[in-house]
């Protein structure tokens, strides 16, 4: 029977579901597979994806988490590639490039995908599909242990908001329900919004990865100033992708993330996507 791509509608939400449960990753539930599907800031969804269908069996799927951002005085619609996996005796049939080519169909919306597994990586970067690097690389702070004054941190919600415009104000809102935890830097006049979500290391260290920077030079000003405050274990790490600081100097050094993101965009450029309405939320 010959295998058929389409995009995921509404009925096809729970086999997808049990599909990415069953071959992409049971640690997972169905249920919380369903979060990439049912996403609430975005109610006009285009669609949830495409499968790839042989007869009743779903044997691949490339999910798409839609978000209308605005970017440089205007509104750009981005989409997050997310759960990428064909079934293992499905390979080689170039399911994958279907896939990619059906889900990156539009000039007009741009695309990113975080951390591809290596078949996944080996499809997107092909060069007929126009996918470039999104960042190679991030920066890392640990507790230095001295005394930093002159950075304020706000980290309570309501606090946040009542110091933000309408726009950022969204962004803290549409986040509540997910464990990601905003702050809010201020200096003087000065503030600058940072998410962050919080993950343990094989050996037990907390790492804090920034999702958002919304004021590149005033947290390159006081990044480790902000470390220190954040950090309470001299193991820990704050980490934050190298495009987040749009070129402003810091006192470390980038060094590679060991499996780059990609990014397909006519609209954008690189520094201009961040990590918020995407998967990483909506799984964590």
């Amino acid at each position: 029977m010959s295998i058929v791509i389409r995009a995921a509608g509404p009925s096809d939400v729970d086999g997808i579901a049990l599909f990415l449960h069953r071959q992409m990753n049971d640690a997972l539930s169905p249920d919380n597979w369903r979060r990439i599907m049912d996403y609430p800031w975005h109610a006009d969804k285009p669609d949830l994806g495409q499968v790839a269908v042989d007869g009743d069996r779903i044997v691949g799927f490339m999910g798409k988490i839609f978000a209308d951002r605005e970017i440089g005085g205007r509104t750009e619609r981005l989409c997050n590639m997310s759960s990428v996996y064909v079934d293992a005796d499905y390979r080689r049939r170039g399911i994958g490039t279907g896939l990619h080519e059906a889900v990156t169909a539009d000039p007009d919306v741009t695309y990113y995908v975080f951390d591809p597994s290596p078949y996944v990586r080996s499809v997107t970067t092909h060069p007929k599909l126009g996918f470039r690097v999104l960042d190679d690389k991030r920066y890392f702070w640990q507790r230095s242990g001295a005394a930093r004054p002159g950075i304020d941190v706000a980290a309570e919600p309501a606090a946040i908001l009542s110091r933000l415009t309408d726009g950022a104000r969204r962004l803290v809102q549409d986040h509540a329900p997910y464990p990601v935890q905003p702050y809010l830097l201020q200096d003087g006049g000065e503030h600058c919004l940072v998410f962050l979500y919080r993950r343990t290391s094989k050996r037990g260290d907390a790492q804090h990865e920034a999702l958002y920077v919304g004021n590149p030079e005033l947290f390159a000003r006081y990044a480790q100033a902000f470390a220190d405050w954040l950090l309470a274990d001299p193991k820990a790490i704050l980490m934050v992708d190298h495009r987040f600081l749009r070129g402003h100097p810091v006192a470390a050094e980038p060094q590679s993330i060991p499996v780059p993101r990609y990014f397909k965009s006519t609209r954008l450029e690189a520094a201009d996507i961040d990590h918020l309405y995407s998967e990483i939320p909506l799984l964590l």
